[in-house]
């Protein structure tokens, strides 16, 4: 089998854009236990021919193996990675209110994906009907941050609560509920956002490795 495994490889680094090539490799790789491994071949053959049914079957059977939530803990260590900080993501500085509303992490790329949610009185004008309110989607990779997003919203100072996070080639799928309305968008790390409204049948309802974690 090993054999096998270098010639489908010699196949794939021969023929780079041969969408068949990279499918059979990831075929091998599931039938070897190598789920990140296949989930990487998977992604490479889907890129190439998106109406691949089996690439897409594949893809989403080895993200649900290598895929797990992340605890509040281990999600603040993987935005330190994430951000080549030398430790834990912590609280911004200056804020009244500082949450981490859900977060995700790409097994294959590192890219990590978080909704922070940040709440102060105004500056110019303290009282306590001014308030500075922040909801924002942020991806980090390889050492920098690639994208801050604000969720489209009625207000982020009312209720936020985050539905799916999910991350996969260089996009990010969130759905949220805010006051109004449930928001579905698929952000682009470069491009600007596709939006529809959404109804779950599941308000608790979750991706594979996405942790949800309170809102306000």
């Amino acid at each position: 089998m090993d054999e096998d495994l270098r010639a489908l490889e010699r196949a794939t680094a021969a023929t780079p854009q041969d969408a068949g090539a990279w499918l059979r490799l990831a075929v091998a790789l599931d039938r070897l236990g190598r789920p990140h491994a296949c989930l990487a071949a998977a992604r490479r053959s889907l890129s190439l021919d998106r109406s691949s049914r089996e690439a897409t079957e594949l893809s989403r059977r080895a993200f649900r193996e290598v895929a797990k939530p992340l605890s509040e803990s281990e999600l603040r260590s993987a935005i330190g990675r994430a951000l080549g900080q030398p430790g834990p993501y912590e609280n911004a500085p200056g804020w009244d209110l500082f949450e981490l509303l859900a977060g995700t992490l790409d097994p294959t790329t590192g890219a990590v994906a978080w909704v922070e949610d940040r709440t102060r009185p105004r500056r110019v004008d303290p009282s306590p009907v001014h308030i500075e309110c922040h909801t924002e989607l942020r991806i980090a990779r390889a050492g920098r941050e690639v994208l801050t997003w604000p969720l489209e919203h009625y207000n982020p100072f009312f209720e936020t609560r985050v539905h799916h996070l999910h991350l996969e080639d260089n996009r990010a799928t969130v759905v949220y509920r805010e006051k109004h309305r449930i928001v579905a968008a698929v952000v682009p790390f470069v491009g600007l956002p596709r939006f529809r409204l959404a109804r779950l049948a599941h308000a608790d309802s979750r991706c594979p490795g996405s942790s949800l974690l309170r809102g306000r």
